[in-house]
């Protein structure tokens, strides 16, 4: 059996493109008018107007385009858990994994979300930001068995009927 995420159609979609096309049209908006003082002759250079705050909204702008663009699909299954986005996916081992932290913290941009940590042996840490699914409780009761899997030195079956 394999669980997997499903993301919440407000946070990690519908938000990123309201955002996107404000700061578009912020970004246009700016870098508009600055042409049109420079072409008008009101200006004579033009990098006398505000074509600076332009170019740091479409700045901003790529940022949240790759930031949301980079959050991962996940799929549990009983030999392990898979991270994948667009561009990379990654399988870990349930052996690789030291410790999975169900209620912790993961610094999302500027500020802490709640979130499920994964901590490897080799010392990285893995946050699942509850965020951005909408079945996060089958995705922590799954991790809870397995951590009862692992605590046990039983083999990991998952039984967790994931929610419609």
């Amino acid at each position: 059996m394999t669980i997997t995420s499903r993301l919440n159609s407000v946070n990690p979609i519908l938000n990123p493109v309201l955002i996107i096309i404000l700061f578009a049209t912020f970004g246009y908006f700016i870098a508009f008018l600055s042409f049109l003082d420079l072409n008008s002759g009101k200006i004579d250079s033009l990098f006398k107007t505000p074509i600076y705050g332009s170019l740091s909204l479409f700045g901003v702008l790529i940022w949240t385009v790759h930031h949301y663009i980079k959050i991962k699909t996940i799929h549990i299954s009983s030999k392990g858990i898979k991270l994948s986005n667009i561009f990379d996916a990654e399988f870990i081992q349930w052996s690789d994994i030291k410790k999975i932290e169900l209620i912790g913290k993961s610094q999302l941009a500027t500020s802490p979300m709640d979130a499920n940590n994964l901590i490897l042996k080799r010392g990285r840490q893995i946050g699942i930001v509850a965020f951005y699914y909408e079945n996060v409780p089958t995705i922590r009761k799954t991790l809870e068995q397995v951590i009862e899997c692992l605590d046990t030195q039983a083999p990991i079956k998952l039984n967790i009927k994931s929610e419609s």
